[in-house]
């Protein structure tokens, strides 16, 4: 056995380190974002003047920021740019939207989700250093990530209509739920 390849299908993983409901949504939230990062890519590129969205130029200028220089990035050219294009009046929204749902998404990105086997509940522990020491526990559960899921997906469409004008509504009002 090599570093615990014999392990890789096991059911022993299932619910580990948290329920499986818990662990998709994670999921869930890390592909959105995904989504969202490379939305904000395309966007500063389009915004640039890089029309082509596989035009690698704009990428290698971009491609190692942080997420706030990025939106910084997205903010100047939006700035530059709304005396000749309308839609990008409202780039302060979007901006502060991007930002607030950065830090939302953080919390789960960056702190670890367990069960805690006494209460059988799914807690976060978080700390932070900045200024004053802070810790928190807080009890977590799988509506609590989609609900920051959801807004990363909003934030993306904001975005998208920022920079295309082209409004597109969110994923729960383009399907009706499967009847069980």
């Amino acid at each position: 056995m090599k570093d615990g390849d014999a392990y890789l299908e096991s059911p022993v993983f299932s619910d580990w380190p948290a329920d499986d409901d818990i662990l998709i949504e994670l999921g869930r939230l890390m592909t959105i974002w995904g989504g969202l990062e490379s939305g904000l890519n395309v966007a500063i590129g389009k915004l640039a003047g890089f029309d082509a969205v596989a035009d690698v130029r704009p990428m290698i200028l971009i491609a190692h920021g942080s997420f706030p220089q990025r939106v910084d990035n997205l903010s100047s050219l939006c700035h530059q740019l709304q005396d000749q294009f309308d839609n990008l009046r409202v780039y302060q929204e979007v901006v502060s939207a991007l930002r607030a749902v950065q830090a939302q998404r953080n919390k789960y990105a960056h702190n670890m989700v367990v069960k805690d086997p006494l209460n059988s509940i799914h807690v976060m522990s978080r700390f932070s250093a900045r200024n004053k020491i802070l810790y928190d526990v807080e009890t977590v559960s799988a509506r609590d990530i989609r609900k920051v899921t959801f807004q990363v997906h909003a934030v993306s469409l904001k975005l998208h209509a920022l920079v295309t004008g082209k409004v597109y509504p969110p994923i729960w009002d383009r399907f009706q739920p499967k009847e069980p």
